[in-house]
């Protein structure tokens, strides 16, 4: 009897041993787990930028455009005026989905616009490209 107590003890420190093996290794790949979800949620959380480039702003009344930044719920980001060039740029942009909507007066000064959706990614610089339809 007394064989068969040692016996006993052995086998359960050894199951007990074997088992807190088990729950240290679940708990280190859980907290890795943990550590590359609040990972990729930091990265995520990163702000982005947009550069759009108007390629015919040249053609413009007064060589002059307006940008209208609109993010997905339809939340007016930026409005601005842009004089004498074909870039626009955004940074520190929340991201997701954006509408770039720009407007021009033509040669005959009628009002033309042209939108585009552009995806703002976490770090990263989206680029655009929007033609006016503006004649020659």
């Amino acid at each position: 009897m007394a064989q068969e107590t040692k016996d006993w003890v052995s086998e359960f420190q050894s199951n007990l041993a074997q088992l807190e093996k088990d729950v240290k290794s679940q708990l280190d790949a859980l907290k890795a787990q943990v550590d590359r979800s609040q990972e990729t949620q930091q990265a995520a959380s990163q702000p982005g930028s947009i550069e759009a480039t108007i390629e015919n702003a040249e053609r413009a009344g007064n060589f002059t455009c307006n940008v209208t930044l609109e993010d997905a719920p339809g939340e007016i980001v930026e409005d601005a005026a842009i004089r004498g060039s074909t870039t626009w740029a955004r940074v520190n942009l929340r991201p997701g989905q954006c509408r770039l909507v720009v407007t021009a007066t033509g040669a005959d000064d009628k009002p033309v616009s042209a939108s585009t959706v552009v995806l703002v990614k976490p770090s990263e610089v989206a680029r655009a490209a929007v033609r006016l339809p503006l004649s020659q």
